[in-house]
């Protein structure tokens, strides 16, 4: 049985499963299609707590690759434009509508982010608007992983009792 932490601004997703997959670096061992997956908040601390009872099975595990460019200036909270955002899933590149679920299934939706003095809107316009969840995602992706190219593998999972019925 393999465990994941998560980040606190993901664990009340992670919580309420609405969040079921997460983009993980190689280690010597992921969790594999069929198994139980344990998924915590603040693992190693005194904090840790088991974010779902009953542990999901493991539904999914894919190579993933990820291209996020440098952030444009002059943004306060860096944003990174969503049409350059790249995900590569088992070789095939992910088209538009395709990316924005992904951003979305891994706990980026739509933000309102100032930048200077004008909001945002993903699209590189400003105006009084939202950032788009592949552009959150970017930021926060060029935040923890830098810029270029990166691989790893993607983990999907599915609540216990939905893989015992299904």
């Amino acid at each position: 049985m393999v465990a994941y932490s998560f980040a606190p601004m993901f664990a009340a997703q992670v919580e309420a499963l609405t969040k079921s997959q997460t983009v993980r670096g190689d280690r010597q061992r992921h969790a594999r299609v069929g198994e139980p997956v344990q998924l915590y908040a603040g693992m190693r601390t005194r904090q840790c707590r088991k974010l779902v009872a009953d542990d999901p099975i493991c539904d999914f595990v894919a190579p993933i690759r990820i291209y996020v460019p440098e952030p444009e200036a002059p943004y306060r909270r860096p944003l990174v434009p969503a049409d350059q955002v790249r995900i590569e899933i088992m070789g095939r590149e992910l088209n538009v509508a395709e990316t924005i679920a992904f951003a979305i299934a891994d706990g980026f939706g739509c933000v309102r982010v100032q930048c200077e003095d004008k909001i945002w809107r993903g699209s590189g316009e400003y105006g009084n608007s939202y950032a788009s969840p592949v552009s959150c995602f970017g930021a926060w992706w060029w935040q923890d992983h830098g810029t270029g190219w990166w691989s790893g593998v993607l983990i999907r999972w599915a609540p216990a009792q939905e893989m015992a019925n299904g």
